[in-house]
């Protein structure tokens, strides 16, 4: 679990905000070449072994979330306030998204093919507001629940189209914090033999990869965690964000889709509650795979490895009870600032908040509160 803090310096006022993903741009390397050996094995075995599984989903809740969120500082003399959120987005375990902001917001960014859609709040300040602002969203969404089941006798596998092109080319990405182009991360994979090999499909590669985890990896929880997969995978110990991305990144080395959900439990945040001693308001990173023929299969890697003690257990992987909101998808969005350039937000699951004019976020004080309410899907 990671709670995102966001200490800004005065920055110019932005007039428009676009978020897209960077992935390397380059001449086939090493790990790419492997990535693509890994995907003709993995389409050959798919073609000889189709799918004797699939995904059952089903209406889990409605949800109604409200985050109240309010910074401030004593060193503070704001003019302008720019604060950025993220919408989420329709996945396959949450769909008829809306949302209520207060104040109201300035704009949105709507997505585009990939991109993530972000609210953004431009507040010229008053007296009253120099020192402080606060800001309320509630987002209403159903929730489903998705089990991988076996096909009976007799029943053919729902039709599942191949993801889009580009769709596949940013799942697949090595990027700033899915880094396993590099070497030491090559290394590991290679060590701890996760390529596949005989007959396995990409569901069964993402089976045994999640299983190695749980048995070999530790949760960790604490302050300034590396989460890079090429550090994670050395030491073995990470938070939910941390394993998740060495989950996400194992799976992408070899060509399998892969992505982080990064957001929140649907459940309402305790007063001062900690987790491992750190303060935490329900934050959390699960992920899901592409599985052909299948679709977009959840897993929650790091609930795995820290609460279910038993051994070869599946209970966290595909199988989820829709009890958590997408925020947004993988960890690092870019905001493309005019007149500032590229800013990079992280883990959005509170706002990113800048102050325009004098001052400092010296000595800042934030509050957050999460809370859910709960009714019957379609509601």
């Amino acid at each position: 679990m990671i709670r995102r803090m966001t200490l800004p310096r005065v920055i110019p006022a932005a007039l428009l905000i676009l978020v897209i993903s960077v992935p390397f741009l380059a001449a086939e390397t090493p790990a790419e070449r492997a990535a693509h050996d890994a995907r003709e094995l993995l389409d050959r075995n798919a073609r000889e072994h189709p799918p004797d599984s699939m995904l059952r989903v089903r209406p889990s809740q409605r949800v109604k979330a409200t985050l109240v969120f309010a910074i401030g500082g004593p060193k503070l003399n704001v003019d302008r306030w720019i604060l950025y959120a993220p919408l989420p987005p329709e996945l396959p375990g949450q769909h008829e998204i809306s949302y209520e902001a207060k104040p109201e917001i300035a704009r949105t960014v709507e997505p585009v093919g990939i991109r993530q859609a972000l609210l953004v709040w431009d507040i010229s300040t008053t007296d009253a507001n120099r020192k402080v602002i606060g800001v309320n969203i509630t987002y209403s969404a159903d929730l489903l629940s998705r089990k991988l089941v076996p096909l009976n006798a007799g029943d053919t596998a729902p039709q599942v189209p191949p993801l889009p092109p580009e769709q596949r080319a940013a799942f697949t990405a090595s990027n700033t914090l899915v880094d396993f182009h590099l070497p030491v991360f090559q290394e590991w994979l290679a060590q701890s033999r996760l390529r596949p090999a005989g007959a396995e499909t990409d569901l069964d590669f993402a089976r045994r990869l999640f299983l190695h985890l749980k048995e070999e990896a530790a949760f960790e929880f604490k302050e300034d965690l590396d989460r890079r997969p090429s550090r994670v995978c050395k030491s073995m110990k990470s938070d939910c964000a941390g394993l998740t991305a060495l989950y996400v990144a194992t799976l992408r080395a070899n060509g399998i889709p892969a992505r982080q959900l990064v957001g929140r439990w649907a459940l309402s945040a305790k007063k001062d509650e900690l987790l491992y001693g750190k303060p935490w308001q329900q934050e959390h990173v699960k992920a899901e795979f592409f599985a052909a023929g299948i679709g977009w299969i959840p897993v929650d890697i790091s609930a795995a490895i820290d609460f279910d003690k038993v051994p070869g257990s599946l209970d966290r992987f595909a199988n989820d009870p829709g009890d958590f909101l997408t925020f947004h998808i993988d960890a690092e969005l870019t905001l493309d600032v005019p007149k500032v350039g590229r800013r990079t937000a992280l883990y959005l699951q509170e706002p990113a908040v800048y102050g325009l004019g004098p001052g400092s976020f010296e000595g800042q004080i934030k509050r957050s509160e999460w809370t859910v309410q709960h009714s019957r899907p379609g509601r």
